[in-house]
């Protein structure tokens, strides 16, 4: 067996608060976690307004070169408003009222970027384990669909009325809102993300290596104004292992990043980012 290791970034400028956990695999008090079978659905709230979806391919679900995790920021009044027509959708398969060879889906759920869309998605002509699907869509290589049972969906919307409700009370984001020590990015041509330079390589644990053992990684890290990780900030969000975590943390000690700018000014800015350790036969 050879122990491989993918880290795939993923800015996202979100502070999770005040949420809780859905499975016994408990995330960091702020998440919400969905663990379905090939994937975790897991929901951050934003630290001013709305919150992050994420769906990320657990290690049961085969890699691919197209297996990545995937993320959408989303208005929670927009997600309000969708869950009304995602509700009608599933009713409607549920009490069989929906019949004919298309497929059958509410109003696409639109990110805050404007970029990618979020669907529920019926199928009546499909084999039965393949009827519902979670499906999110973006410009390429962004884009990702779930097949999933009705009773994972119905779960899910249900996540997504409770928090969404809780988020549309808070105000609305500001331009160049400022977050507890960084800058939250707000896409526009004056504002530059932060690129990684430079990294070592992820180790895989070799306790974990010799005993065959997976795991992954969601962290949550501040990135200051020279491009370096403020390590005093590293939160783990989800973690399947005390030495995975080890592994991540030195990865991150060293990486370097050109930093964010905004208006040309270097600024902190928070990022969240997912790590893989998952073993591969020759």
């Amino acid at each position: 067996m050879l122990g491989c290791v993918t880290g795939i970034l993923s800015f996202v400028t979100t502070s999770p608060v005040g949420a809780q956990a859905d499975s016994a695999s408990l995330p960091l008090p702020g998440t919400v976690r969905l663990a379905w079978s090939l994937v975790d659905v897991l929901l951050l709230e934003d630290s001013s307004y709305g919150f992050t979806l994420f769906i990320s391919p657990n290690l049961d679900a085969k890699p691919t070169p197209s297996t990545r995790d995937e993320s959408l920021a989303l208005d929670p009044v927009l997600v309000i408003q969708w869950l009304h027509f995602a509700r009608a959708v599933l009713d409607s398969a549920r009490s069989g009222s929906i019949a004919g060879t298309g497929l059958h889906g509410p109003l696409p759920l639109l990110a805050r970027d404007g970029r990618d869309t979020l669907y529920v998605i019926y199928d009546p002509r499909a084999r039965r384990d393949r009827r519902y699907s979670l499906a999110l869509l973006g410009p390429p290589p962004h884009g990702m669909r779930v097949f999933t049972t009705r009773s994972e969906l119905d779960r899910l919307v249900s996540v997504l009325d409770s928090v969404a409700t809780v988020n549309a009370r808070r105000h609305g984001p500001r331009v160049l809102e400022a977050l507890p020590g960084s800058i939250r990015m707000v896409p526009g041509s004056a504002q530059t993300p932060p690129e990684l330079l430079w990294a070592p390589t992820l180790a895989y644990p070799l306790a974990a290596r010799t005993a065959g053992r997976q795991g992954r990684v969601f962290v949550k890290f501040v990135l200051d104004t020279t491009g370096r990780v403020d390590l005093a900030t590293l939160t783990v969000l989800l973690s399947d292992g005390a030495d995975f975590e080890a592994s991540v943390r030195a990865l991150l000690a060293r990486a370097e990043y050109r930093p964010a700018r905004v208006y040309g000014q270097a600024v902190r800015v928070v990022i969240q980012q997912p790590f893989t350790f998952r073993m591969a036969r020759h």
